[in-house]
């Protein structure tokens, strides 16, 4: 059961981790998710208080990472967020397209370099 709480919060965390402005605490998530499982009464208080405090901890980790200005993310994520592939990556790069640093081999980019990018080549449609 305590395996089914921690991919639903898994889950639950990769959903919230790149979307902005949304406030939640992973105590009312940690909450839903049991309310969603009906949750054995058999955990005891102090376990579920021990579980909420390392929710806690790992919250304030989150707050503090998502805080950052300008995040570095790796080629997967911009492929997938630009819909891309590799090969049209590496055409960025060589074009000077895509500002990015490299690191043994793997490459990294900003994020405020990509919405730039983007802004940089935003059309309006015609009115």
């Amino acid at each position: 059961m305590l395996a089914l709480i921690c991919f639903n919060l898994h889950f639950s965390l990769s959903l919230f981790r790149n979307c902005k402005g949304i406030s939640f605490t992973f105590t009312t998530l940690i909450y839903k998710i049991l309310d969603y499982v009906r949750f054995p009464k058999k955990l005891i208080d102090s376990d579920l208080s021990a579980l909420m405090s390392k929710l806690d901890v790992i919250e304030e980790k989150i707050n503090r990472l998502s805080s950052y200005p300008d995040q570095w993310v790796d080629g997967y994520y911009v492929m997938k967020r630009l819909g891309i592939s590799k090969r049209t990556l590496q055409t960025y790069r060589s074009e000077g397209l895509l500002p990015y640093s490299q690191v043994r081999g793997i490459y990294f980019y900003k994020s405020a370099d990509i919405d730039d990018m983007l802004e940089r080549h935003y059309r309006k449609g015609r009115s």
